[in-house]
This record gives structure tokens, C-alpha cells and sequence, in this order.
């Protein structure tokens, strides 16, 4: 072959390196933001980032917990189900102008009863899933919502994902049996603990579950607050990470800012390896089989 041949080859496999058939990505926003205890200029604000990340290319928005009305208790009791109903419902619409999907943290009801929930929205404006925590923080969250009792994967762009909230995190299985159901990337949202001796351990928590998992983490969480105390609600500690299917941070955002941040998650990284090696056990994997089965399962085609 002519060497000017081969040096061509060489530029262009060095070249495509940095390339991506956009059809394997999946482009994600994670919106750390601070609220208040003001359901209108959370809604207000939740709508300005989703129109400034869809207009960065984003697919996919992200928000904390309880980023409709901040992750305050008293404020929380004194919101009606009409006027989350209605937040919802505003930022639906903005999702649907923006043709993006949204991961919104608030409080929310199935008939009467409230839940710390995950309300998933399509780029047609449309809910088309809903989480309910299942691990709740002790009486930071019943003393509002009740423990939710399902978990499903659900599509995006054609991948399927899943989703934890805070205190969820300190339960693998809560990731693992989606995973072994499909999912393939695990939207994390929370307000932690503003606890410094806390920080190390939730970033730790997040890389396991995506290394041990081999698929793609993507947390968001609320900044920190100044005058915040360890006890403190509606404080946290920031520093929303995007966590790679090897455990590796890709992504930080810092403690105390508002940050938009976006990333480019190539899905064909996520391979679930890890977790399939589960099946193979002759220990528990009809245990865990048992487990993937209750996990639901939601088609952009039922809606």
C-alpha cells in the first residue's frame, strides 16, 4: 500500500476516535439547582433550564428531589394535589415545546396518597412514568409521603433506564434487578445531607452502583445552601456526577453552584456484564430471577 494510503487510514482512524453515531448516544442534562419554598418560581425556573438544555442539544433534562417545591417539609404539607397537578402539567408542556424528555423530582399523588416521586415526561409532553421512592429517609420522609412498592424500566431514545431517589441508593437491588430487566442507564435524584463527612461516601455509593452494574449513573442533586446545618432541610451538598459503566466520574458539578451540565453517554459502553454474571450463579440467581420478574416494564406504545 502507497504511504500517502496509509497515512490517510491513520488520520482518518484517529479522527473517528472522536466521533459518535448520535443514534448510540444518549445526550443528558442534569439541572442542580437550588429551590424555595415557591412552587411558582421553581416551575418558573425548571422551565428556563429545560429550554436552555434543549437548546444545547440535550434529549433528556434532570432534576433533584423534590425540585417543585423544595425538599422542606412544612412547605410541602401546605402544596395541594391541584397545584402540583398543575406544575406538572406547566412543565409538560415545556418539555413538549422543547421536545426533550424530563426527570422531575416532587412531591405527587396516585388518588390520595402523597409520594416523594420521579415524574418522567416525553418529548410529546405526556407522563409517561411515574416513581415513587421506596426506601425512604426515616421521618424526613414519612412524615409526608408513604413508601412507594414498584420499580420499571422505561425508554428513552430507545434505551431503556430506571430510576432511584436519595436514600435508594443505599440498596443495589433497587438498580440491579432493572438492570437485569434492561435498563441500561439509572437516573439518580436526591437532596443528601450537607454532612461533610457524608460527601465521600456518596460518591462512592454512585460509582458502585454503576461499575458494579456496568451501566451508566446519572445523579442530580441540590446544591448546597449557605447556613445550612447537617440537620438542615432543603440542604445538600451539590456535586452532581455523571458516573461511567467502569465506576469512573466523567462529570462534576461543584458544591454550592447552580449548574446546568451535559454530557454525551455513548450506550454502547453500558453492557450490563457485571450484573448478567448474577444469572450464572448457583447460589441466588433463582432468588434474583424472582426479583427481575416484579420489576414493571413501560412502552412508549401504551401511551
Amino acid at each position: 500500500m502507497p504511504r500517502l494510503a496509509v497515512v490517510l487510514l491513520l488520520l482518518v482512524h484517529v479522527a473517528c476516535n472522536h466521533c459518535y453515531d448520535d443514534k448510540l448516544v444518549l445526550r443528558v442534562a442534569l439541572g442542580q439547582l437550588h429551590t424555595v419554598q415557591n412552587i411558582t418560581a421553581n416551575v418558573r425556573k425548571a422551565n428556563e433550564w429545560i429550554a436552555k438544555a434543549a437548546s444545547k442539544g440535550a434529549e433528556i433534562v434532570t432534576f433533584p428531589e423534590c425540585a417543585l417545591t423544595s425538599y422542606n417539609t412544612e412547605y410541602i404539607k401546605t402544596v395541594s394535589k391541584e397545584q402540583l397537578q398543575a406544575a406538572v402539567a406547566d412543565v409538560a408542556s415545556t418539555a413538549k415545546q422543547h421536545s426533550v424528555y424530563v426527570v422531575l423530582g416532587t412531591p405527587y399523588y396516585k388518588g390520595s396518597t402523597r409520594y416523594n416521586m420521579a415524574v418522567v415526561i416525553n418529548p410529546r409532553g405526556a407522563i409517561m412514568y411515574t416513581y415513587q421512592k421506596i426506601q425512604l429517609a426515616g421521618k424526613a420522609d414519612s412524615d409526608w409521603a408513604a413508601a412507594g412498592d414498584q420499580t420499571s424500566i422505561f425508554p428513552v431514545k430507545g434505551f431503556n433506564a430506571s430510576i432511584i431517589i436519595c436514600h435508594d441508593v443505599r440498596f443495589p437491588e433497587l438498580v440491579r434487578l432493572p438492570v437485569l430487566r434492561g435498563s441500561r442507564v439509572i437516573f439518580f435524584i436526591s437532596c443528601e445531607s450537607p454532612a461533610l463527612w457524608k460527601e465521600n461516601n456518596y460518591k462512592v455509593q454512585v460509582q458502585a452502583r454503576a461499575e458494579e452494574n456496568m451501566v451508566w449513573v446519572v445523579h442530580t442533586n441540590t446544591p448546597y445552601a449557605s447556613g445550612c446545618t447537617e440537620h438542615s432541610q432543603q440542604c445538600s451538598h451539590g456535586q452532581s456526577l455523571v458516573a461511567s459503566p467502569n465506576g469512573t466520574v466523567v462529570l462534576e458539578a461543584t458544591r454550592t453552584q447552580d449548574q446546568l451540565l451535559i454530557q454525551n453517554l455513548d450506550m454502547r459502553k453500558a453492557t450490563a456484564g457485571y450484573a448478567h454474571e448474577t444469572l450464572h450463579s448457583k447460589f441466588d440467581a433463582d432468588w434474583v430471577q424472582q426479583g427481575v420478574e416484579k420489576v414493571g416494564i413501560v412502552s412508549e406504545d401504551e401511551l
